[in-house]
């Protein structure tokens, strides 16, 4: 399957994929060279990304069109961005949910409390003001997601 980084042209369409996701969006820029996307045609269908702090990063932006669902296309997203975060030093993701704890604990997070989550995760937009507290935190080991196959 071909994901590609989004150029500064996806910026606008990436946003709003998101957005129609119900994800964050407005800080997605800062953080464009670590998304992937995946498109059929011209269309966005997909789109996963990180937040950097050295060996941890914050896991984000997950999407897959409705239409696209249930071919495994969230599943190779995750592998590949997980592979993408691992070659460049991070070990480990943390990540925000509202309604995808499921999906996430059957490919491998478990929650975590928020006081256990590192600062500089912590300190993030999407972490301290974006998403609500009431936000449930996962975590996962970046090896699993690559070498398991993200089940």
């Amino acid at each position: 399957m071909d994901f590609q980084p989004p150029r500064t042209s996806d910026l606008t369409a990436l946003q709003t994929f998101l957005s129609h996701c119900g994800l964050p969006y407005a800080d997605v820029e800062s953080h464009l060279p670590n998304f992937l996307i995946k498109k059929s045609g011209v269309n966005l269908v997909g789109s996963v990304g990180f937040e950097s702090f050295g060996t941890v990063a914050l896991f984000r932006s997950l999407a897959v069109l409705p239409i696209f669902r249930g071919e495994g296309l969230g599943k190779k997203l995750v592998r590949a961005i997980a592979q993408k975060a691992f070659d460049q030093g991070v070990v480990e993701f943390f990540l925000l949910t509202i309604d995808a704890e499921a999906y996430f604990q059957a490919i491998g997070f478990e929650t975590v409390l928020r006081k256990n989550v590192p600062s500089e995760i912590r300190t993030t937009k999407s972490f301290s003001t974006v998403c609500p507290t009431s936000a449930l935190v996962m975590h996962c080991p970046l090896q699993h997601l690559i070498f398991s196959g993200s089940r």
